[in-house]
């Protein structure tokens, strides 16, 4: 596209008056597709106060909700009159020196467009000055960013949204890069796990503040890590610290590759699992303890699920049953009682249900057949929620108290037996006896009356 620039070349470029008017209005024609297909508004304008325009292409409807014409020689309204008022100032003190320094501008500005909304645009500029330096005009072009700018505070939104979660994660976040495995970025949980404020360790790497070895050992699994390019879990490691001695983490660390697949970056997530690997070893000798304590027990353990399946039995159960204890696992404990117990355990079931606790005899069948007698300590399981989830019976043996106590018992009936018996012989001792005692009385008159008679019969 060939535009004229000036009049000179006009002149040399023409030949005649015709072809002066015929190149003129090609370049004119020239000049508005130009201006057209520029996809934001071409200005002119008069180095002063108001920006005074006296050119400027049609796009500024688009942009500020103006029309063009409106800021013709401020016919209607300057343009200085649409700068945001808390940007006027310094818009026209950057291209005021910019001008003076004939150096061209570039600045972005809010605008206040027709309707009240606020616009974002760009300006681009050059002062225009004559042979004597002294400056004609200022040409330049405005294109609307608004989106752009919108983007962009939404990507700082979303980037401060985004670092105030790192910031806050209880877990210490570190960022290196690849190739000096130098510390880009560290969050506050880093400080208190590692004992290092971030001042202390930006732009450093593990040599400059952690013990030699432990240095040593961190940059070559980063190595390996930046090497295999994948994620590596190192579930527990020690970490010897300033001001909390050593301390036990887990780390996760994963490279940060840019779209060629290659390492810029190295990821570490790390977390302080001292306390829990404390409380964990404190619940295994609690476990062990207790455990000791459930197989040592002179009582039987017996644990069932909703279902009535055995699901833990100690030693002292299976042996009071006369089994061992993995042939118990998963049975019924319908399969260790007669037929006439098992409606009997059934309502104390339904009691377990409504969470009742209970104690009561009963009687259990032996793998040989055999009666075992017991007290059996029923209690509900629970879970966090308060759902029933199974039930916990400490049983106690009391079959040789049992035997005791028919054997009393039987005693007893017997005694009653004897009892009776005696008293029946006693009656009929009495009974003799009387008879006994009549007969003597009986002899003894006998003779009295048989003496009275002699005496009658034979008087002295």
């Amino acid at each position: 596209m060939y535009i004229v620039s000036d009049y000179s070349e006009l002149t040399r470029n023409s030949t005649n008056g015709q072809d002066l008017q015929d190149l003129l209005q090609q370049s004119a024609a020239q000049f508005q597709t130009l201006v057209a297909n520029i996809p934001g508004a071409v200005y002119r304008c008069a180095c002063d106060a108001a920006w005074t325009m006296t050119f400027l292409s049609a796009p500024i409807q688009e942009i500020s909700g103006y029309q063009a014409t409106d800021f013709i020689n401020n016919r209607v309204r300057s343009f200085i009159s649409i700068i945001h008022p808390q940007d006027r100032t310094r818009v026209q003190e950057s291209i005021w020196q910019s001008a003076i320094a004939k150096q061209p501008y570039e600045i972005e500005y809010r605008i206040v467009r027709a309707e009240g909304r606020i616009a974002w645009v760009y300006d681009k500029g050059q002062a225009i000055c004559n042979e004597n330096g002294e400056i004609l005009w200022l040409d330049g072009i405005i294109l609307d960013i608004t989106e752009r700018k919108q983007t962009e505070e939404e990507l700082r939104h979303t980037r401060a949204f985004l670092n105030s979660i790192v910031e806050n994660l209880p877990l210490g976040v570190l960022i290196k890069d690849a190739r000096e495995l130098r510390v880009m970025y560290w969050n506050k949980a880093s400080e208190e796990l590692f004992g290092y404020s971030r001042e202390e360790v930006l732009g450093k790497n593990d040599y400059d503040f952690l013990p030699k070895e432990q240095a040593r050992q961190l940059r070559a699994k980063d190595r390996q890590v930046l090497t295999e390019r994948k994620l590596s879990d190192i579930p527990e490691a020690p970490l010897i610290t300033p001001h909390r001695g050593e301390r036990i983490v887990h780390t996760k660390k994963v490279p940060l590759c840019d779209e060629t697949g290659t390492p810029r970056y190295l990821l570490a997530i790390c977390e302080d699992i001292t306390e829990r690997k404390q409380a964990e070893e404190a619940l295994r000798e609690s476990e062990s303890h207790y455990r000791c304590i459930v197989e040592t027990a002179s009582e039987g353990v017996w644990m069932f699920d909703t279902e009535s399946k055995t699901t833990f039995a100690n030693n002292r159960m299976a042996q009071m049953l006369g089994y061992t204890v993995e042939e118990m696992l998963g049975r019924s404990l319908f399969e260790f009682m007669d037929e006439d117990s098992r409606q009997i355990v059934q309502n104390y079931l339904e009691r377990r249900l409504q969470g009742i606790q209970e104690r009561y005899d009963f009687k259990f069948r032996r793998q040989d057949g055999s009666a075992l007698w017991a007290i059996v300590s029923a209690t509900p399981i629970l879970d966090a929620k308060g759902q029933f989830v199974g039930v916990l019976r400490m049983i106690t043996d009391i079959s040789e108290r049992k035997r005791t106590e028919e054997a009393l018992l039987e005693s007893e009936r017997q005694l009653r037996a004897n009892n009776e018996q005696l008293k029946q012989t006693l009656a009929q001792l009495k009974q003799t006896q009387a008879q006994l005692i009549q007969n003597e009385k009986m002899v003894s008159l006998g003779q009295m009356v048989a003496g009275i008679a002699h005496e009658i019969n034979n008087p002295v």
